[in-house]
């Protein structure tokens, strides 16, 4: 206590020197001496902290000048001086901001003590500048750090690729666009742009790779999704990525998972809430039933392909969305197609043609040529399937100028495995063609095109649509070998359909697998008729028997009656080898179980057909039925 006493009183002493000396200085006016007395307190505490009078007597001169009021001039005065004091104390203290920005408020501090005030600001001015230039530097250097960084992780992608690692892959471009991102910007929409350009390409160049790297990158925008609208989008992609490479593999896991995927986004994107995105999903979803239904026996999912693209239709109006609109008429007239060849029914067909006729009038080839081209060719695929059903060729001839239409903006170039799938569907129809001329221009054509698809259409890319073209070649080759002496061209298409079941498995997809299995006994039977023995007419026996195992009248009664028509062509050749009447007469009940589901109504081409047939073996049995 006695010393704070003694400290009192010698600030009172202090005070009452610096009232007499404000009182007696002739630098001072009299307004001035009054605001520097009317303070003395404070006055004191400056001069303790270092601040000369002089310094004192600027900021009272300052002040004097710019305001007339006493009581406003005595405000302004007792701020600045507590400004001044802290000044003092900041040029003391550490500032924890390293040496220099100490040294600076020190020198600062030392001006403002002796009233040089605008030294003081220009010393702090000098070293603002020196700190933009640091701050310059290290913003360059920030920079070109980031640009190393990102130069990085693009060579680390590319390593990546390479050993074919797309969790990898993925986790770098996520570190990249995190690097990349603009302030203030959302990450979760920088990366659905990133994954969109990996999507795009890896769709449009049947890059496998690529779409393995969107489904890593999809699931961690999944995990990233703020609320349910996010983690709608985020799944439709995922479901976007699976279905894409789905219809690509062998089996069928992935479109399963694409079809788990979209009902999980069409649960977070509601019809109430999103009518137009719950109408994309459901087109997605129905896509991805679509493709598993063309893999599956019956038609439960092509049923279910259908369904869901008309509930698509419903939010999807064509005066609302019509390029939308477009895009669900050709799924659905897709769907149709399918469900029209597997179940045997026209009327599904000629609905197939009016929904892609429909699509067309809104996808123009101005407007969205890959999308017109799109439709030309899946009309031509519901026209070549009318097509193969009818006496004409009116029809097929249709579906070629369809196909040809559509390669002229699916170019090799913009877009490999669509034009590969193109080159193998015109294919299909110069071969139907060229089934029904004398000549062997069509076929050679067809054989032509399928090579071309097998170009990009590669086992390791796409087993499944590799095995179909390889399908599709032997029947080619076959019908080619049928009309020449020797027997290369059979025996190539035998090959042809034994490489094909390397991918086509029973166990994989069984309707495809017994597709080969008929076109293999048709050349083993072709090959037969030409040799003295009977061994290749066993095996076409035992190829179509085969094929009825998964080929039945109940999933597919036209394919069914295909192959019992084959089967009794066989037994026909087998029949007229041999001394009794066994095999001619299973002919004739194969051909009569045919022509059950192949009707003038339903399959006029090839009810001709099997009638003809059926009168040559009866024709047959009749004469060894006289015979001796």
């Amino acid at each position: 206590m006695t010393a704070i006493k003694e400290d009192t009183g010698a600030i009172r002493e202090d005070t009452k020197a610096i009232r007499d000396t404000m009182a007696t200085r002739e630098d001072l006016t009299g307004f001035e001496a009054r605001l520097l007395a009317a303070m003395e307190d404070r006055v004191a505490t400056a001069r303790a902290s270092g601040i000369t009078d002089a310094a004192l007597i600027e900021l009272a001169r300052l002040i004097s000048a710019d305001i007339s009021d006493p009581q406003q001039a005595f405000r302004e005065l007792e701020n600045a001086v507590e400004i001044a004091i802290r000044v003092q104390q900041e040029g003391r203290q550490d500032s924890n901001l390293g040496a220099f920005v100490d040294e600076v408020l020190a020198r600062v501090a030392a001006l403002a003590a002796t009233g040089a005030y605008d030294e003081a600001a220009s010393a702090i001015d000098a070293a603002l500048v020196r700190e933009a230039e640091e701050a310059r530097l290290l913003e360059e250097r920030r920079q070109e750090s980031r640009a190393r960084s990102l130069r990085l992780l693009d060579a680390a992608i590319e390593q990546d690729l390479l050993r074919r690692d797309a969790e990898s892959a993925a986790a770098r471009l996520v570190r990249k666009a995190e690097i990349e991102l603009p302030e203030g910007a959302s990450l979760f929409d920088h990366l659905r742009a990133v994954q969109d350009d990996w999507y795009q390409r890896g769709r449009d160049k049947g890059l496998n790779l690529d779409l393995e790297v969107v489904i890593t990158l999809a699931r961690h925008t999944v995990d990233l999704a703020a609320d349910a609208d996010q983690r709608g989008m985020a799944l439709n992609d995922l479901g976007l990525a699976r279905a894409e490479l789905g219809t690509r593999e062998a089996g069928t896991a992935r479109l399963e998972q694409a079809v788990e995927t979209y009902r999980l986004a069409l649960e977070e994107r509601t019809r109430e809430r999103v009518p137009l995105d719950w109408a994309m999903m459901q087109n997605n979803l129905g896509n991805a039933l679509q493709t598993l239904g063309t893999r599956e026996a019956g038609t439960t999912r092509l049923e279910q392909a259908v369904e869901t693209f008309r509930l698509a239709l419903e939010e999807r109006a064509r005066e609302r969305v019509p390029l939308d609109w477009a895009t669900t008429q050709n799924n659905l007239g897709n769907a149709l197609r399918n469900l029209g060849a597997r179940a045997g029914d026209p009327a599904r067909l000629e609905q197939a043609l009016e929904a892609f006729r429909l699509a067309l009038e809104e996808r123009k080839r101005q407007r969205v040529p890959l999308q017109w081209a799109t439709t030309q060719n899946n009309l031509g695929a519901a026209l070549q399937e009318l097509g193969t059903r009818e006496a004409g060729t009116a029809r097929l001839e249709q579906a070629v100028e369809a196909y040809r239409l559509a390669l002229e903006e699916r170019t090799r170039e913009r877009v490999p495995l669509d034009w590969a799938m193109t080159q193998n569907n015109l294919g299909n129809a110069l071969a139907e063609l060229g089934e029904r001329e004398d000549g062997t221009a069509r076929l050679e054509q067809a054989a032509t095109a399928y090579r071309l698809a097998l170009e990009e259409w590669t086992r390791e890319g796409v087993p499944l649509y590799w095995a179909m073209t390889q399908n599709n070649l032997g029947t080619a080759l076959r019908e080619l070998g049928t009309r020449e002496a020797g027997t290369t061209r059979l025996e190539q298409a035998v090959t042809a359909y034994r490489l094909a079941l390397e991918e086509w498995t029973r166990e994989r997809v069984p309707l495809d697998w017994a597709t080969t299995q008929n076109n293999l006994g048709n050349a083993l039977r072709e090959l037969g008729t030409r040799e003295a023995g009977t061994a290749r007419l066993e095996q076409a026996l035992a190829a179509y028997r085969l094929a009825l195992e998964e080929w039945t009248r109940e999933r597919v009664p036209l394919d069914w009656a295909t192959t019992q028509n084959n089967l009794g062509n066989a037994l026909r050749e087998l029949g007229t080898r041999e001394a009794g009447t066994a095999r001619l007469e299973q002919a004739l009940a194969a051909y009569r179980l045919a022509l059950e589901e192949w009707t003038p109504e339903t399959a006029p081409y090839y009810h001709g057909i099997a009638s003809q047939n059926l009168a040559h073996a009866q024709s047959l049995l009749d004469e060894r039925r006289k015979a001796p």
